[in-house]
């Protein structure tokens, strides 16, 4: 986990995988967590997920987050594979979730997993450019979605976008491609 590392940018780049275990049904799991005035470079990695052991309560392949220190600007470049949850169903499951986080996210594969609540790649108040992603929601037993944007005045272009993906005989009952929610007032994506 990287917590507010004095506005640094460490470079976590070329890894065959990065697994965030299950801590219990109630944890939260991620294979890269950034919190804070912490701006990681993630480049080039063939698999960020969480783990196979246990089912967490949230899971995130990848998450961005701010805290009093700032937001953490998170570069997300060349991923072979990003991913949720790869097992079980937790509640909520996110391939990668920008929470007033997130510079640029390019040439990355984002699959959200499995879960109830799935999103590959969620962009709350976050900026970010957004482009040449191929992004999956995934297969969640409410709700599955490719893109959440969140009061996000993210730049999101020229990606390949596909909503749910569920195998066998699973499906999803309420599936989305784009998903914006704007409170009144808010930006635009």
């Amino acid at each position: 986990s990287l917590l507010a590392c004095a506005d640094a940018a460490p470079w976590i780049v070329d890894n065959a995988s990065v697994v965030g275990e299950a801590g219990g049904p109630t944890a939260r799991a991620a294979g890269i967590n950034s919190i804070g005035a912490c701006h990681p470079v993630i480049d080039g990695n063939a698999k960020i997920t969480t783990g196979t052991i246990g089912v967490p309560g949230s899971a995130y392949g990848v998450f961005c987050g701010s805290d009093n220190t700032g937001a953490s600007r998170c570069a997300v470049l060349g991923n072979t594979l990003i991913q949720g949850s790869p097992v079980g169903r937790p509640a909520q499951t996110f391939a990668l979730s920008c929470d007033d986080g997130c510079g640029r996210i390019t040439r990355n594969t984002l699959v959200g997993g499995n879960g109830v609540a799935v999103v590959a790649l969620s962009l709350r108040g976050a900026r970010s450019v957004v482009e040449r992603n191929a992004i999956t929601g995934g297969c969640g037993t409410k709700t599955t979605t490719s893109v959440l944007t969140e009061n996000s005045g993210a730049r999101v272009e020229n990606n390949v976008l596909r909503g749910a993906a569920c195998d066998g005989a699973a499906s999803t009952p309420e599936t989305y491609g784009v998903r914006v929610l704007v409170s009144h007032g808010g930006p635009d994506v």
